[in-house]
């Protein structure tokens, strides 16, 4: 790589909640360890908290809504060496888990991420820390990263994730926008296995790249998605998992996504001096610990998926599901889960639920 250049080297979701033997994740690491030295910027999404914390997460609505099902995640605060391994520099925290053992394993993790040098975006005591950028500057040019998520949402005076709520990403963009030549935005989003982005969620990147992102990084569904070049902006809609035990998926019922959950993509983008973008991707595989295989270069391959999000954005109709479309199904799930939330809430006497739910609403319609 050209000094000039700057890279940056993303992968999708990390967690060492489970069985990971010391020596196999030594292993994993020297195999693509040439791929990951060579960025400047090196980022995963942390979905465990590192932490010692015993108590659980129960009140909030994320919790509610599959109580018989819920995973929490966590693991060993020691395991911030493991990250160094992989030279991980900066991780997202804005995601579904990282609250799983209350503010406590956020604030464990934060300080146990913080011994070992490496940056965290995405969450914190309160709102205005969840939304502070990572910057990083090289060779006079100087890139912002922002990460938000739908759950576990911080409020002024409450700590958590900073929120996926279009408005206020939209005005974070535009803030950076003044100071910064390159935004990246990280997004915790879609649904769990769904291996084709909604139309909605390509009409949402495509608006943030519109106000000005550059790079959006996807995590969450756990699968790889497509990758879009959008106006000149990156988009990965999923970059699948880079560090997951397998066995929490299929403990859950899960069996039927073992192979794709398997998945996963090393992006590798380059900043040239004319501050344009080029990308490539390297295919990974996780065997049976969830540690990433050999790493293949496969950017041929997602470059040829193009079409399937034109096909997505242009669409005039979703499919029909029996005899209600899709989106109708979506609105009466979101109606049923709203009043659950509402109810359990007001039993339990946690209104910090409906206050959450207000304040959502509230910035979709500023």
């Amino acid at each position: 790589m050209s000094d000039l250049k700057i890279r940056i080297i993303a992968v999708g979701d990390v967690s060492f909640a489970g069985d990971f033997p010391e020596i196999e994740i030594i292993k994993s690491s020297s195999k693509i360890e040439k791929i990951m030295l060579s960025g400047d910027i090196i980022f995963c999404n942390l979905e465990s908290p590192l932490t010692s914390e015993v108590n659980k997460q129960k009140s909030h609505y994320s919790k509610i809504l599959n109580d018989k099902k819920c995973i929490f995640l966590k693991s060993s605060p020691t395991c911030n060496k493991y990250l160094q391994l992989f030279h991980f520099n900066v991780v997202s925290l804005a995601n579904n888990h990282i609250m799983d053992y209350l503010t406590k394993g956020l604030i464990d993790t934060i300080e146990n991420l913080r011994k070992v040098n490496i940056n965290h975006v995405g969450a914190g005591k309160n709102i205005k820390e969840a939304t502070t950028p990572f910057l990083f500057k090289k060779n006079g040019v100087l890139i912002g990263l922002l990460a938000f998520s739908y759950t576990y949402e911080a409020l002024n005076k409450y700590p958590g994730c900073a929120p996926i709520y279009q408005k206020l990403i939209i005005k974070n963009i535009t803030e950076l926008r003044a100071k910064c030549d390159i935004i990246i935005i990280s997004l915790h989003f879609g649904e769990e296995f769904s291996l084709i982005p909604e139309k909605s969620e390509i009409d949402f990147c495509h608006s943030l790249v519109n106000s000005g992102a550059n790079v959006i990084l996807g995590h969450h569904p756990h699968v790889v998605r497509l990758i879009e070049n959008y106006r000149g902006g990156i988009i990965a809609y999923s970059l699948g998992s880079f560090i997951f035990d397998p066995k929490i998926h299929i403990f859950n019922n899960r069996k039927e996504f073992d192979d794709d959950i398997r998945g996963g993509i090393i992006l590798q983008l380059d900043i040239n001096p004319d501050k344009s973008l080029e990308y490539s991707t390297y295919s990974i595989r996780l065997n049976d610990y969830g540690l990433p295989k050999q790493a293949i270069e496969i950017s041929s391959e997602i470059e040829n998926q193009k079409n399937t999000i034109y096909q997505i954005k242009n669409s005039d109709f979703p499919e029909q599901i029996t005899e209600k479309s899709h989106e109708v199904q979506k609105k009466e799930r979101k109606i049923k889960i709203l009043a659950k939330i509402v109810i359990f809430s007001i039993i339990k006497g946690e209104f910090r639920n409906i206050v959450l739910l207000i304040k959502r609403a509230a910035w979709r319609h500023l």
